[in-house]
């Protein structure tokens, strides 16, 4: 079975879900209190204020479970399926997408708002009073704005809806185990889905009513209270000592606390896709490249150490190195490929990408035809890039290329794509940890909630569009495309085998086994001699047993071979004392003692040179002593640098944090390579007069890295490691030649980002 067809196993009925979704009807904790049911709680997302009848809410709750048990339980591939306006991915149809999310993310604000108004009068510690005013601000403006003679279809949009929701759900059932996580978040994502399309229906009359039936203005200013669930978790142990009346109260409790936790981290999720597919109708341009999206999880095969790197729509790189948040990416990518998968089907593939691609008549690519289309409906050139690890270069034969027309189909790539992201990834982790933590007692030891657990993984993908242009001399329209950012990944190696393709190991694949398996046995051989190493404030101490032993029999030879040809040879030379010999021999163990002892480090105690250990204080000493490259070195230290306790110092440790003016010398340049092993990845930035580099730190550990595009000062925010300007030919020799890196710390502003840094030959000083 290979891994697009592994997944875990719902056993979800029909009638179990309708009783999650009517949980305001009937609310009981058998275990804790099993003669109290609530009967007249609240009903989050209720959509009868907006003129349905209840019997007609069941129904649209019976439709939406039964579509998102489907969703979850079939084998078949989800797609989006768009009308005829969206058969072509062209400009218009690229604003109907920005026109759908836009629809979208004004109904979700609808029910955001009637939800946090709930919570904010009847328990407020749990509303998130920010959500709660910018949701009302959307809505007041959305009052305010003329009708929109451009909106999107309801048929589009419903099914943009359905496929939106119903992906959500596949991801976040595939990131934890639990039946009962899989209920709420499928009864959350029910009565969200009946409502934003309810509300859609009559956007503006619906969101008059949120407005009138909500919170007031002056009240939500009285609110300044963040959401406290964790004051919640022993709610449930206190029950069992309250009267009946007030096992109610505290029931009543829980109920919000259930319904607010599982709609906020939705809530979240739903935002975070949304926001990048609301810019759409900006990203087709005249620019050269209107929007780029690049996300990739690559293996150093050094300590299995994996970084997730992602490139979106306005050009914001972020990332992580945080086990557990690229664990939580996994069903992303999962179904990311899955959808990849199948709009191949109906696309161009190629193993490398045209420079220049055209479409014929018959709707096949070619390379040097042209189409002649209205400016509007021109077809936006869709490249979709991914592969079985990292993308060395276009030739590559780990990844494949595919050229897709349909907007239906860009539509079903983009969505699993945009949640690929780190910054969605850290929120699901989150949610899941905030959804485990504040279970009842009895429910976290019956069935906790616990994410599954994966192989590491590595891949990339990439979506790149273009839109043809024309010269003034009026000759054809010819498409030009810029290879995707993967500069980042030039040199770095990929995995011998990459899980999530289910198609066997190419001839070029298995020849370069060969090579892969030996370097991998380097890699490995070091890293096991690092795990020895204990790193201390001041030093890297370093067993060293086998040389003491050596250097001392060899020194206990000479020695004891002098004496014995002194008494050996005694008075039989007349004239000689055979005990000169000895002592030569004694002086010459003496000199190579102490060269061997000071030839690698600069000092070295006896104290813990008897005892077959070493404490070398620089990357020089430490290389010299282990044999193993500085290279290594230095992204050994780089990763470990959270978990450990060693303090450094100059020439070359602007990227350590913590420094120490008698700490370890950095003293070799890191290279382009070792700042990747070590998670550390450099961003082109430009600034008012010069170009220069912006570090993206994702050092082990890293929940959420994150370089914007467009930079805000901030007098006290974070720092960053950065290159002012970067090094040009003119400064060959001023700084010993042009890849030469400076780097420093500080606070900084620059005006755009430009793209990942991709130069193998630079050094960083």
């Amino acid at each position: 079975m290979n891994w697009i067809e592994q997944g875990p196993v719902f056993d979800i009925t029909e009638d179990e879900l309708l009783e999650a979704v009517n949980m305001h009807k009937r609310f009981c904790m058998p275990l804790v209190a099993p003669r109290v049911v609530l009967t007249d709680l609240p009903n989050f997302d209720d959509i009868t204020q907006y003129g349905v009848s209840e019997e007609i809410q069941q129904h649209l709750w019976s439709n939406e479970i039964a579509r998102l048990l489907g969703a979850i339980t079939s084998p078949e591939t989800l797609a989006f399926k768009g009308s005829k306006a969206l058969a072509i991915g062209s400009k218009s149809s690229y604003e109907m997408l920005a026109a759908m999310a836009d629809h979208v993310w004004e109904a979700l604000n609808i029910a955001a708002y009637d939800g946090e108004s709930l919570l904010a009068t009847d328990v407020k510690e749990l509303c998130k009073v920010d959500l709660l005013k910018s949701s009302r601000f959307v809505l007041v403006y959305l009052c305010g704005k003329e009708e929109d003679d451009d909106a999107p279809g309801i048929e589009d949009l419903f099914n943009f809806v359905d496929y939106l929701t119903a992906v959500l759900a596949q991801i976040l059932c595939d990131a934890a185990e639990g039946k009962l996580f899989h209920l709420h978040i499928l009864a959350q994502l029910v009565k969200l889905s009946a409502k934003i399309k309810t509300v859609s229906r009559r956007l503006q009359a619906c969101a008059q009513i949120s407005i009138e039936k909500g919170i007031s203005d002056r009240k939500i200013d009285e609110l300044d209270t963040e959401p406290l669930p964790e004051g919640m978790r022993g709610l449930q142990g206190e029950l069992a000592s309250l009267d009946s009346s007030s096992k109610k109260d505290s029931m009543r409790s829980v109920y919000y606390l259930q319904c607010a936790k599982y709609r906020h981290g939705i809530f979240d999720l739903l935002r975070f896709v949304l926001v990048p597919l609301r810019r759409t109708d900006k990203l087709t341009s005249n620019s050269a490249t209107p929007y780029e999206f690049c996300s990739a999880v690559y293996g150093m095969r050094f300590e299995r150490f994996r970084t997730l790197v992602y490139q979106d729509h306005e050009n914001d790189f972020s990332g992580t190195s945080d086990a557990s948040t690229i664990n939580c990416a996994r069903g992303s990518f999962r179904r990311l490929w899955a959808a990849v998968l199948h709009v191949r089907r109906f696309g161009s593939t190629y193993c490398q990408p045209p420079f220049t691609t055209t479409r014929d008549s018959s709707g096949t690519h070619s390379q040097s035809e042209s189409i002649a289309i209205d400016h509007h409906d021109r077809l936006v050139g869709t490249r979709i890039v991914w592969g079985r690890g990292l993308v060395h270069s276009e030739m590559s034969p780990t990844h494949r290329t595919i050229f897709i027309e349909s907007m239906s189909h860009i539509i079903t790539v983009m969505i699993p794509f945009i949640m690929t992201s780190p910054i969605i990834a850290c929120s699901m982790s989150e949610f899941i940890t905030t959804a485990s933590f504040t279970k009842r007692r009895y429910e976290r030891h019956g069935e906790p909630i616990k994410p599954y657990a994966f192989d590491g993984y590595s891949t990339f993908f990439s979506i790149t569009t273009l839109l043809p242009t024309e010269n003034s001399a009026g000759r054809p329209i010819e498409w030009s495309w810029n290879p995707p950012s993967s500069s980042i990944f030039t040199g770095i190696g990929y995995e011998v085998r990459f899980p999530l393709d289910p198609r066997p190991a190419s001839d070029n694949d298995l020849a370069m086994l060969g090579p892969i398996r030996r370097h991998q046995a380097k890699l490995d051989k070091s890293s096991n001699k690092m795990k020895t190493w204990v790193l201390e404030e001041k030093g890297v101490m370093v067993r060293c047993k086998p040389f003491v032993l050596m250097l001392m029999l060899l020194c206990t030879i000479l020695v004891v071979g002098g004496v014995s040809i002194g008494v050996a040879v005694g008075d039989r030379i007349t004239g000689v004392d055979p005990f000169n010999i000895t002592t030569y021999c004694w002086v010459i163990a003496a000199f190579i003692l102490l060269v061997a002892k000071n030839v690698r480090v600069q000092n070295w105690p006896w104290n813990d040179f008897l005892h077959g250990r070493v404490l070398c204080k620089s990357i020089s000493e430490l290389s010299s002593v282990t044999g193993v490259n500085e290279q290594l070195i230095l992204a050994k230290l780089l990763q470990d640098e959270s978990i450990s306790v060693l303090q450094t110092r100059g020439p070359y440790n602007k990227v350590f944090n913590r420094k120490s003016a008698d700490g370890f010398s950095i003293d070799r340049p890191l290279s382009t390579w070792a700042m990747l092993l070590g998670g550390l990845i450099m961003i082109v930035v430009e600034f008012e007069r010069e170009t220069g580099l912006v570090c993206l730190d994702l050092r082990r550990g890293t929940k959420c890295g994150l370089i914007q595009n467009m930079c805000v000062y901030e007098s006290d925010g974070g720092e960053f490691i950065h290159c002012p300007r970067l090094p040009n030919e003119q400064d060959e020799e001023a700084y010993e030649g042009a890849n030469r890196i400076r780097l420093e710390k500080g606070n900084l502003v620059w005006l755009r980002t430009l793209g990942f840094y991709g130069n193998k030959k630079a050094v960083f000083i």
